[in-house]
């Protein structure tokens, strides 16, 4: 199997070239910032899901970190489908990542040279109907937004997340809801929240949790389809009392939950409004992906590339 390709401050490399030592100021303390991104096969051809909404956050959350990222809007669109052609990809998973280089003689960040790179990695779409999850409700906090920005996708904010994670999977959960510092609903672990109650939806506040793109599309298609949607303070008991309760992200789309802790929604399946939401975005997303006239057809290097797989997790 060939290796894999990575585009790395300005261009495509192959292998190793483009490892970071592990003297790597971001992997020591964590700081970077990163997005995750679909991409989807249109008849061979590569299409990139809200592309360019995914390149702002990425900005915005490197300008709140001041990681500078030294290249235009232009070049980072051109990265994401060089990446993808240099894998062979159409149905993939794309992650950009911009961190701080080598050095760690003092704690602060004005003398490292700041990096980027795009990987990518085949992924498949979840089977029709988005499956069903069960939560737990973790014991892990959000931190409060004066200590820790939530609307920048930086690495070291997954640190308290991915420990929720880990318990809640320990227990025999998929997934964790959290709380923040005021004892309000924020978000999964890496997703968005949902509840469906009296025909309408409620939702977080972005005052603790990452304001995500496919949260922000999911609001839009439902207030297109004449459903009411409201952002509130929720605590865990409005959780229970929902009719329906879903979760979204990139990776995942719109995924149903069936459960939190020993609480069944309905008859343990997916709610109507849910299933119906999930629908309509599966659809939006087929319509509204950004192609790519510059990767069509096989794949290059003599391979098509290792067999997709489903990988769990990730947000947008």
């Amino acid at each position: 199997m060939a290796e894999p390709a990575v585009w790395f401050d300005g261009r495509i490399h192959t292998g190793v070239t483009a490892e970071p030592t592990l003297s790597t100021f971001g992997l020591h303390y964590g700081y970077s910032v990163f997005e995750g991104l679909r991409s989807f096969d249109f008849g061979g051809t590569a299409s990139i899901f809200a592309l360019q909404p995914h390149i702002d956050r990425l900005l915005g959350s490197a300008a709140t970190l001041d990681i500078p990222i030294r290249y235009d809007n232009d070049t980072l669109v051109a990265a994401h489908y060089e990446v993808l052609a240099a894998n062979g990809l159409t149905e993939a998973y794309i992650r950009p990542i911009a961190f701080f280089g080598d050095g760690l003689a003092g704690l602060g960040t004005q003398r490292h040279e700041a990096h980027l790179a795009i990987l990518a990695w085949p992924w498949a779409n979840p089977a029709p109907g988005g499956g069903g999850v069960r939560l737990a409700i973790a014991r892990r906090r959000r931190p409060s937004p004066e200590s820790l920005p939530p609307h920048a996708k930086a690495a070291g904010s997954y640190l308290i997340a991915k420990l929720a994670h880990n318990e809640a999977t320990a227990r025999g959960f998929a997934d964790a809801i959290m709380l923040d510092d005021r004892d309000h609903v924020a978000e999964a672990t890496s997703m968005n929240v949902f509840l469906v109650r009296d025909g309408g939806l409620l939702t977080p506040t972005t005052r603790a949790c990452l304001p995500g793109i496919t949260r922000r599309t999911v609001i839009d298609l439902a207030r297109q389809a004449g459903i009411d949607v409201r952002e509130a303070d929720l605590t865990v008991s409005d959780v229970l009392g929902a009719d329906e309760v879903f979760l979204t992200s990139t990776a995942a789309g719109v995924r149903p939950v069936l459960a939190v802790e020993d609480h069944v929604f309905g008859d343990g399946r997916p709610g109507a409004l849910t299933t119906r939401l999930l629908g309509h975005y599966d659809e939006h997303v087929l319509t509204h992906s950004t192609p790519s006239a510059a990767f069509a057809g096989p794949a290059p290097r003599g391979t098509s590339g290792p067999a997709a797989v489903l990988i769990p997790g990730g947000r947008a």
